[in-house]
């Protein structure tokens, strides 16, 4: 499973609220007896979404797969059916939009 959210919808529990859905969804209605992520050592946001959805930290895989020819480290996190269900958190109201900067000539200019 994998997840990203665009900036402007950050803060709102979508991230949480939809690795939940998706994984109470996988268990009950594929029966998948396992459900994981991986996630980047340094995504301090990621890891906090997956623990909160109910997921479990594994551990982490060691240079497990290659960008830009360097090799990269991963964070295992699982859900399995067995586990506790993850407390539910409410959607929280979306930001207002950030007023958009006009580009190029100013408006009537010829």
């Amino acid at each position: 499973l994998a997840y990203m959210v665009a900036p402007e919808a950050r803060g709102r529990n979508l991230a949480r609220l939809s690795l939940q859905a998706l994984g109470d969804w996988a268990i009950a209605e594929l029966g998948l007896g396992r459900l994981q992520v991986q996630i980047d050592p340094d995504n301090a946001a990621s890891h906090s979404v997956a623990q909160r959805a109910g997921y479990l930290r594994e551990g982490v895989l060691r240079s497990s797969f290659v960008l830009h020819g360097e090799p990269k480290d991963c964070v295992i996190y699982s859900r399995l059916p067995s586990d506790p269900a993850p407390p539910r958190a409410p959607l929280r109201p979306g930001r207002p939009p950030a007023p958009r900067r006009a580009t190029g000539p100013a408006s009537g200019a010829r």
